[in-house]
């Protein structure tokens, strides 16, 4: 019996020696094969699949083809399709590197307002985010509040007869409202307009009270003093109009902005992720591209895969919470 134990203790150990020399072997090998297929690639254009032509999406893949491309060393090519056919071509592309989305929030925050045939998670590994623009409160100037701590006051102060101007249910200037309500307990009446040039015209005459709207439509009106700005909508305050404190000052952890950002299909692998992040990060931190960027009405951003994670989830949890109470999603 203790011959037949040592025996088999004598194999166990050759096996053990056997399995961590082919382990010693195998992962210098497998690291050495990474780094090659990461300095490789690409080998081929780079296809950027987005929505329709002229949109925000589109102007910033057209941002990135000619600030990118060099850095690669090969052409990026763009692909203009509807904003669900763009979605569906990246999510059943290729995980090679060689197709990737570049689109906005409608993109996570869709799915919570009705069925989607992707789910932005599972679907899509995420590379980069690329820019961001605050909306701004805006009031009309009969209305007397020059700050968020004043509007606060006098909607708590009034409840129920304070209302604000939006588009679409569902969409960024409804929903940057409806966050707004929620975490500072006001009573504020949600007047929806589908016509945007319709909601400025009743803001301008008094006829509403406020408004939280990109920078782009309301600058000209803020400018001439049609209109009075209080505050932006992001975290912090913006280049965009750097005059303006953040909600989140007087409202800490409110946020709403509108992101772009740049996915690939599920599987990509991480060293190819790593590669495109990079590329865009050294672009993205130029003089040139923060002004490019910010001529469009946005703010340059970058940052990792993994803070672009965080920020679609983080978005997602969030903006689920008030389409869920709203009952907005459809059925």
């Amino acid at each position: 019996m203790l011959r037949t134990t040592n025996v088999r203790t004598m194999e166990e150990n050759m096996n053990k020696r056997t399995f961590l020399a082919l382990l010693t072997g195998i992962v210098p090998t497998m690291l050495a094969a990474d780094l090659a297929f990461a300095q490789a690639y690409p080998e081929r254009p780079v296809r950027i699949i987005t929505s329709a032509v002229g949109g925000g999406a589109d102007r910033m893949s057209r941002i990135l083809e000619n600030g990118v491309s060099g850095a690669l060393g090969q052409p990026i090519v763009i692909e203009n399709r509807t904003s669900s056919g763009a979605v569906e071509a990246v999510a059943n592309a290729d995980p090679d590197g060689y197709s990737v989305l570049v689109t906005g929030g409608s993109f996570w925050v869709g799915p919570l307002m009705r069925d989607a045939s992707y789910d932005p998670v599972e679907d899509f590994v995420p590379v980069s985010l690329l820019s961001q623009s605050p909306q701004v409160i805006v009031v009309t100037p009969s209305l007397p509040v020059n700050t968020v701590e004043e509007l606060i006051a006098l909607a708590k102060e009034k409840p129920g007869e304070l209302n604000y101007g939006s588009g679409s249910p569902g969409g960024n200037t409804h929903l940057a409202g409806e966050l707004f309500k929620s975490m500072t307990g006001t009573d504020i009446v949600n007047i929806p307009f589908q016509n945007p040039a319709n909601q400025m015209q009743a803001l301008i005459a008094g006829d509403i009270h406020l408004a939280f709207d990109s920078v782009s439509s309301v600058a000209d009106q803020v400018k001439a003093g049609t209109l009075r700005a209080i505050a932006v909508t992001s975290a912090k305050p913006s280049t965009l109009m750097p005059d303006l404190p953040a909600v989140a000052d007087t409202v800490p952890g409110y946020e709403m902005v509108s992101r772009r950002a740049m996915f690939a299909p599920a599987g990509t692998p991480e060293e190819i992720v790593a590669r495109l992040n990079q590329e865009i990060a050294q672009y993205l931190g130029t003089d040139e591209a923060k002004q490019v960027i910010l001529a469009q009405g946005e703010e340059a951003i970058g940052g990792s895969p993994g803070e672009l994670e965080m920020a679609v989830a983080e978005e997602m949890e969030r903006l689920g919470k008030i389409i869920e109470t709203l009952g907005l999603r459809e059925n």
